[in-house]
């Protein structure tokens, strides 16, 4: 499989300033025609840890985006966020492996069947995703032979705030509108259950029972603060199944309920590890830290890899260089 997934730089991705923006009047959904764009109406009712996708909106808006993107043109280094300054251990990822997961468009995938409609004028590759049973009609329009050449599944059905389903209601979901598409030429990328046992439980109930699915890749979420556990349920994953790997979410928090949230110093600790496993392990396609976002949906603001003021912070400069 090409890995020709992700942006060469984060900021020059930023700064993308052919593509146009719409009014929500111009972005309304045609049921007659198909638009292949982001827009907030494309996502209503989608959720992302327990919370409306359209809530991700991030502030500002994509004109003062790309003043600040305009003035880093001209700048001699000047405009780098303070944060980026703090760390120089870490070392900038060099393959093409590391993706974003971002609703407000202009993402690898956005929680959605729909993908930024410029992507690929610039050189990036837009992944839909059937988020769960809530999006299907949107998704079995949309998603149809030539549009993409991937596809997502369902976006953490073992926990009830999210695509909640049973496997066997998994299956028939796959069976009906994610199989197919992998006689329309689809590389199909399994549902991403959570890293804990309801995920491995899940996924292995959705795999035994699917007999007759084809699935090329296993997808899963990583919310932790050891990137030791990290590694152990890749591998686990990777040889359970034999299948290559994508990371479809992932950040440096503790869920557990007991103890604190990892520091800066951890955070990058994190990051460097992560990234020496990602960059030297083949059978990981692809991997999406989160987030690109104001909102971080709970999860620890030290995470996040836009700033206030929308400056990719030195967490995205080491992923995305």
């Amino acid at each position: 499989m090409t890995r020709s997934l992700l942006f060469p730089s984060l900021v020059l991705w930023f700064c993308l300033s052919t593509i146009p923006s719409r009014t929500l009047a111009e972005s309304k959904p045609d049921t007659t025609h198909v638009s292949p764009f982001f827009d907030e109406h494309q996502l209503e009712g989608a959720s992302i840890h327990g919370h409306e996708v359209h809530d991700k909106r991030k502030r500002g808006g994509r004109n003062s985006l790309l003043k600040r993107c305009d003035a880093s043109k001209h700048s001699h280094g000047s405009k780098t966020p303070a944060s980026a300054q703090y760390s120089n251990s870490v070392f900038p990822a060099e393959s093409k492996k590391w993706g974003l997961a971002w609703p407000n468009g202009d993402a690898l995938y956005t929680w959605s069947p729909y993908l930024p409609f410029t992507a690929s004028e610039h050189g990036m590759e837009g992944i839909p995703m059937l988020w769960g049973w809530s999006q299907v009609d949107d998704f079995s329009r949309v998603v149809i032979k030539g549009y993409a050449t991937k596809v997502l599944g369902m976006n953490e059905p073992n926990e009830p705030t999210q695509s909640f389903m049973s496997p066997q209601d998994g299956i028939s979901l796959w069976k009906q509108y994610i199989d197919p598409l992998k006689t329309q030429g689809y590389y199909l990328i399994s549902p991403a259950c959570t890293n804990d046992q309801t995920g491995l439980d899940w996924m292995q109930s959705f795999v035994e029972g699917c007999t007759d699915c084809t699935i090329d890749a296993i997808a899963f979420h990583f919310y932790g603060t050891d990137p030791r556990a990290f590694v152990e349920h890749a591998t686990t994953l990777h040889e359970t199944y034999n299948k290559p790997i994508w990371v479809t979410e992932f950040a440096d928090q503790n869920f557990s309920g007991s103890g604190g949230q990892a520091s800066m110093p951890d955070i990058y600790a994190f990051q460097s590890s992560v990234i020496e496993f990602v960059e030297n392990t083949p059978w990981i396609e692809a991997a999406f830290p989160f987030g690109v976002m104001h909102d971080m949906q709970g999860v620890d603001e030290w995470n996040a890899l836009l700033t206030e003021d929308e400056w990719p912070t030195s967490l995205a400069y080491n992923y995305f260089g």
